[in-house]
C-alpha cells in the first residue's frame, strides 16, 4: 500500500551540515529533491519513467520556515505529499520533524513546471496526467501549505561579482542544479551572519544557467521585523535568472 503522504525516515549527516553542526540550505533542498523522486518513483513515475515519456519537472520557485534546524545526527521524518495545481505550476509539500518527539523542524512548499525533454518547452499539466493517470490520482492533497510568492526585483541591490556555472555545479538537465542556489546565498551573506539561525529562505527560479555561463551577482540587505534580510540577484546575458533571500537572526533566542 502506498504511503499518503510519503515518508522517509533518515538523518543529518556529516557532509550536510554547515560550521554550527545545522542543515545546510543547499542540503535541506537535496533532501527535498530526493523525498519528492521517491515518491513519484514508488508510483512509476520516477527519473526515467519520465525520460521515457519526454517530460520532466523543473523547480521554480521554493520557500522554507525554518522553526529549527536540524542538528549533525539528528533523526528526522519528511513527509511529502503534491498539494495540486495552480495554472501552469505543480505544487509539492514537505515537513521535516523530529523523528524522537514529533517536532515540526521545517515547513517547506516548492512550485514546479512540466517541460518537454528536448526543448525545455513549457507543458501544460494535463499532459503530465495523460501519460500518467493515476500517478497523483490520491494524494494531491489540498492544504494549508501555502503558496512560494514570487520576490521583489533587484532594487539597490549592490555588485558583488559573478559566477561561472562549471561542472560540479550541474545536473542532468545541463543546467545549474536548483540546490546550488542555495550555496550562491549563503557564500554571500555577511561574515555577521555566522554562527546565526536562519528562520526563513525563499528562491526564484527564472532562467536557467547553462554550463560556461557568467552569472553576474548583487546582493541586498536590509532589517525587517523578523530579523536581518539578504537577498541574491542573478543574471546572465540572456537576462535575469534567479532572485533569493534569507531570514537570520543577529541574536540567538
Amino acid at each position: 500500500m502506498f504511503e499518503n503522504p510519503y515518508l522517509w525516515h533518515t538523518h543529518v549527516t556529516t557532509y550536510d551540515t554547515d560550521p554550527d553542526r545545522r542543515l545546510r540550505l543547499s542540503s535541506q533542498l537535496k533532501l527535498q529533491q530526493e523525498v519528492g523522486e521517491m515518491q513519484l518513483a514508488e508510483r512509476g513515475a520516477g527519473f526515467g519513467k519520465l525520460l521515457e515519456a519526454g517530460i520532466a519537472f523543473v523547480l521554480t520557485r521554493t520557500r522554507s520556515v525554518i522553526f529549527r534546524s536540524p542538528l549533525l545526527g539528528e533523526r528526522m521524518v519528511i513527509r511529502t505529499w503534491p498539494r495540486g495545481t495552480q495554472g501552469a505550476q505543480f505544487f509539492r509539500c514537505y515537513e521535516f520533524l523530529s523523528e524522537q518527539s514529533g517536532e515540526l523542524l521545517i515547513s517547506s512548499v516548492s512550485a514546479f513546471a512540466l517541460v518537454d525533454t528536448v526543448g525545455h518547452r513549457p507543458l501544460r499539466p494535463r499532459v503530465f496526467y495523460e501519460k500518467f493517470p493515476d500517478v497523483l490520482a490520491d494524494i494531491d492533497l489540498q492544504t494549508a501549505c501555502p503558496d512560494p510568492q514570487k520576490t521583489a526585483p533587484n532594487q539597490g541591490a549592490e555588485s558583488v561579482g559573478a559566477v561561472k556555472v562549471t561542472y560540479s555545479m550541474t545536473d542532468w538537465n545541463h543546467h545549474l542544479n536548483n540546490t546550488v542556489y542555495a550555496d550562491l546565498l549563503t557564500d554571500h551573506m555577511p561574515d555577521e551572519a555566522f554562527g546565526k539561525r536562519f528562520s526563513s529562505f525563499e528562491i526564484e527560479y527564472l532562467r536557467e544557467a547553462l554550463p560556461g555561463e557568467t552569472v553576474t551577482l548583487s546582493v541586498l540587505e536590509q532589517t525587517t521585523e523578523n530579523g536581518v534580510e539578504t537577498a541574491l540577484f542573478g543574471a546572465h546575458d540572456r537576462g535575469e535568472c534567479f532572485r533569493a533571500r534569507a531570514v537570520w537572526k543577529k541574536e540567538e533566542e
